[in-house]
């Protein structure tokens, strides 16, 4: 028997399954909700500002997949070299693809590599990317997703080389509201919980074993929104970590360990250093096995706003800006793209440019927008809403538009269709 399976408890090796390496699999999505909880039965971790990835790893190599099943082989090289050389077993694992800026992870500095379909292109892009880790769904010819999720990120934390451009994604124990008031107040923008949603069906029930603060438990807005802490600085960059990437996650030599000090490699207590910032923290419940769907399992809990949205138009440049004013912006409901507002901040001369150019190709003589603006005129041009931006605000205003939006990127992963307003359940 290999070692691995050995240090797995009785009960959590009677679960495993042998069975052959999937060619493809849908990955677990978070849901959004505005409450905010602590139990011992889940974990929280960042949610990282990148794209999400799906790596296959077999006899034949590595194979990068973003979450709706676009090979990024030649996007990532570097990447792909890594993770055929983390083991010599088979493996499938799920992650996030980073890039920073100034110690800080961003998802616009990833823009420049983002739809590169060219390696030599990519390598020589002058932009440095990793990967962290954080659940393993197959390994060594054994489907590992029935597992409890603390056993199979104790599995992916032992198994795994994590060096270079490869990183493991470390989680905190049951403190998630004292976590998500320290995220907050750092200028990150959340956490993610990941549990299990049959154990806490209704967060206004009070649930056993959860400690919980939500709108449940209060009145008037979360103490927790950006607006109601007004003291959050700037976000100082932290220092940097293993083979000079920033001390995000944790690089982790793979070797034999004892049953006790796989227990200490849990990172259930892990000390964590000062860290760039991150978009959310991700809460999980550590029994929670892996489900192939968006679920209640894993949970976002936001300190910003951030979500994709449709482009259907744009308007003219003014004074002497080039390529475009300001992008028309559009979520899907029950089939219908609702207008959410115009953003024209957040975009440098060459996005600018090259946005432009293929929005000129996608030019459409009426608009996509079951509701159109009434202010539209005639400087706007309508598009085929075939592109998807990702877009961060302050907020929703009364009247169902953005406020202070800010562009951040493009987004290839997403099907337009697929894009809503993200709206938190209790």
């Amino acid at each position: 028997m290999s070692d691995w399976r050995q240090r797995l408890s009785g009960e959590d090796r009677a679960s495993l399954k042998k069975a052959a390496m999937p060619s493809w699999t849908r990955p677990m999505l978070a849901t959004l909700t505005d409450e905010r909880f602590s139990s011992k039965d889940w974990i929280y971790e960042r949610k990282l500002d990148g794209e999400r990835c799906l790596v296959f790893r077999d006899g034949k190599g590595a194979r990068l997949y973003s979450r709706n099943r676009k090979s990024l082989d030649a996007t990532y090289p570097e990447l792909v070299d890594v993770l055929e050389k983390a083991t010599g077993n088979d493996y499938v694992a799920d992650g996030e693809i980073v890039a920073f800026s100034s110690g800080l992870t961003s998802f616009s500095r990833l823009q420049k590599r983002i739809g590169v379909t060219d390696e030599e292109e990519a390598r020589e892009s002058g932009v440095r990317v990793w990967i962290y880790l954080f659940d393993l769904l197959h390994y060594d010819g054994f489907d590992l997703e029935s597992l409890p999720l603390r056993a199979r990120k104790r599995i992916l934390r032992q198994e795994l080389s994590f060096r270079d451009g490869l990183r493991f994604t470390p989680h905190r124990n049951e403190t998630g509201e004292a976590y998500f008031d320290e995220a907050c107040h750092k200028g990150w923008g959340g956490l993610i919980a990941k549990g299990r949603s049959a154990r806490i069906d209704s967060f206004s029930a009070g649930p056993p074993g959860v400690q919980m603060q939500g709108a449940a438990r209060r009145e008037g807005p979360s103490p927790f929104t950006r607006a109601a802490t007004p003291q959050m600085g700037p976000w100082r960059p932290a220092r940097t970590g293993l083979a000079g990437s920033p001390a995000l996650g944790v690089a982790v030599p793979r070797r034999a360990t004892s049953p006790s000090s796989a227990r200490r490699l849990d990172c259930e207590r892990t000390r964590e250093p000062e860290r760039p910032s991150i978009r959310a923290d991700l809460p999980k419940r550590a029994d929670s096995p892996y489900l192939h769907s968006r679920s209640r399992d894993w949970l976002k809990f936001k300190c910003v706003n951030q979500q994709e949205f449709v482009i259907g138009g744009y308007t003219d440049p003014q004074g002497s800006r080039k390529g475009f004013g300001a992008l028309l912006l559009g979520y899907y409901e029950d089939g219908d793209l609702r207008y959410a507002g115009r953003v024209g901040t957040g975009f440098d001369e060459s996005t600018l440019e090259r946005l432009h150019e293929a929005l000129r190709s996608r030019a459409r003589k009426t608009p996509a927008f079951a509701d159109p603006p009434a202010d539209a005129g005639g400087q706007v041009h309508w598009v085929s809403p075939t592109l998807v931006a990702e877009v961060g605000f302050t907020e929703w205003t009364d009247e169902g538009y953005l406020r202070h939006p800010r562009f951040l990127g493009l987004r290839d992963d997403k099907a337009p269709a697929d894009v809503h307003r993200e709206e938190a359940s209790g």
